[in-house]
């Protein structure tokens, strides 16, 4: 309810930014602090709620990234949910990441924060990966070098962490 409240009121925060001549990049970057706030936010919920339901605390270290125009400072209103998962656990622990991903794509949609259209989320597999998993997948990216792959490339290395062990960026 909080983290909707705090969204619903982005408009009139930029509003009076824009009332106030504030440059149009410093209210973008306002807007992408505030999201990616409540990107952490949700993280956090999520981690709490899981513990209460029986998963128990994340099974390796780990880090919820916010990608794309929020990462970068430059979200406008209409934004959606950009986020990616890193951890430092194995193919055995996807399960309590998935879920993870799953409850802070909830949360944040709830909030009014929509789900991506194009599926970045860490809800799923695609945008949830360990941290050798995710080197590998960068590396194809950059091989490729076309299409979907660069769109990747710019959207991830976008990223900014928001929640969990920053050491693992």
């Amino acid at each position: 309810e909080d983290l909707a409240h705090a969204f619903r009121r982005l408009p009139d925060l930029a509003r009076g930014l824009l009332a106030e001549e504030v440059d149009a990049l410093v209210a973008t970057g306002a807007i992408s602090a505030i999201i990616r706030d409540l990107t952490g936010r949700a993280a956090e919920l999520a981690r709490r709620a899981m513990a209460e339901d029986g998963w128990g605390e994340a099974p390796a270290p780990w880090c919820v990234l916010v990608l794309g125009s929020a990462g970068r400072g430059e979200s406008a209103l209409a934004a959606d949910q950009d986020n990616a998962l890193v951890h430092a656990g194995g193919a055995a622990d996807d399960a309590w990441f998935a879920e993870a991903g799953r409850r802070i794509a909830r949360t944040l949609d709830g909030a009014g924060l929509p789900l991506c259209k194009g599926g970045v989320m860490a809800s799923n597999a695609a945008w949830r990966r360990s941290l050798a998993g995710w080197r590998e997948e960068i590396e194809r990216w950059i091989r490729k070098k076309e299409g979907e792959a660069l769109l990747n490339v710019d959207i991830f290395f976008d990223c900014a962490p928001v929640f969990g062990d920053r050491a693992l960026i």
